[in-house]
């Protein structure tokens, strides 16, 4: 099958493709961060000073304990989350249709681990419009690129 040069696509997806791309890794960068601090965090909570900090605020220790392990796990999850869809994106690059399924279905759970860690619908939904303006570019771009995915 011949090549197809990268001159067929629309700038429009193109620059679709970044903006989502950088979104992406921006988000699995800040939450892997997150992530790396929250598996510090065991070994400040175990400090003498704040045991009888939380003690007089009636928290203990495996409540503590068991915040920064969701919290770790919810970062975690998130990144990882984030990190599929960015190579989904690069895949997509590629022209590649099963990576523009997998970047579809990278999305609801990012939606749902949004609506975990206590985001309103709307912050929760941003990823939604993100998949919304991509379904758009490859079905209303010039030409059409969604033929052009094999």
């Amino acid at each position: 099958m011949p090549r197809r040069n990268i001159s067929e696509r629309s700038p429009f997806l193109t620059g679709g493709l970044f903006i989502l791309l950088i979104w992406n890794g921006f988000q699995a960068a800040e939450w892997s961060f997150y992530s790396l601090i929250l598996s510090l965090a065991p070994r400040i909570v175990d400090s003498p000073s704040l045991e009888e900090d939380f003690r007089q605020k009636g928290v203990s220790f495996e409540e503590v304990r068991a915040a920064v392990s969701n919290a770790q796990l919810f970062a975690a999850a998130y990144a990882s989350v984030r990190v599929a869809a960015c190579a989904c994106l690069v895949w997509l690059f590629l022209w590649k249709r099963w990576a523009f399924w997998c970047f579809g279905a990278c999305t609801a759970p990012v939606f749902l681990v949004n609506l975990w860690g206590d985001a309103s619908i709307w912050e929760a939904s941003l990823d939604l419009v993100g998949l919304a303006v991509l379904i758009a570019l490859l079905l209303k771009s010039k030409p059409v690129a969604w033929t052009q995915l094999k």
